[in-house]
């Protein structure tokens, strides 16, 4: 009687580029998931810019800026202008791809002289929960796709350690709070990153 004989090298190379392919299509799959995820939140930073360049365009004037000296100064939602215009977005946070990436969105002022005018995202609503690795993913794309590469502590996307008390412990209501940027030049591996400050009116 002849036994059973195993595989021969052959089969099992098959079989190993077989489990190979599968690895390859899942790991693309995961990457182009990931993509879409940045992509989706690069153009909710857009949304949310958009909207104040509309009222300029209406009101000559950012909507909070109480005392038309071109800093806002007071909660913008609350203006007519900005919560009538289309493109406006409709909540204060975003989720990306699920509960996992949520960001939380607000306007104000940098506090720092001279003040500039601010888009604020962070990961919680008080901005005092510092970035995991996997929302500085995020900080980086964002900040190759508006700089055109990633330096944390320079250009229009600046990486924020420290966000002084903001207004009513939430970021959609963050005014003339003093910021503290970032002195390292690149994002990864830093662990005190708290908001992701774009500078959408002037260059800090």
């Amino acid at each position: 009687m002849r036994r059973g004989r195993g595989f021969t090298l052959i089969e099992l190379a098959i079989v190993l580029v077989i489990i190979g392919i599968i690895i390859g299509m899942v790991l693309k799959g995961q990457d182009l998931i990931q993509n879409a995820r940045i992509k989706k939140f690069i153009n909710e930073v857009r949304k949310y810019e958009l909207p104040m360049w509309i009222c300029v365009d209406k009101l000559d004037g950012f909507p909070g800026d109480t005392n038309t000296d071109g800093l806002i100064d007071a909660d913008p939602l609350t203006d007519t202008c900005y919560v009538n215009v289309s493109q406006s977005p409709s909540t204060h946070s975003v989720s990306i791809g699920g509960t996992s990436w949520y960001f939380y969105f607000g306007y104000g002022n940098d506090g720092t002289a001279p003040d500039r005018n601010i888009l604020v995202m962070c990961v919680s609503q008080d901005c005092q929960t510092t970035f995991g690795d996997a929302e500085l993913e995020f900080a980086i794309a964002l900040d190759k796709s508006f700089d055109g590469s990633e330096n944390p502590s320079s250009g229009v996307i600046i990486g924020a350690t420290a966000i002084d008390d903001p207004t009513a412990g939430t970021v959609t209501n963050l005014i003339e709070d003093g910021i503290t940027h970032s002195t390292s030049t690149t994002w990864v591996g830093l662990t005190n990153i708290v908001a992701i400050i774009y500078y959408f009116d002037k260059k800090p």
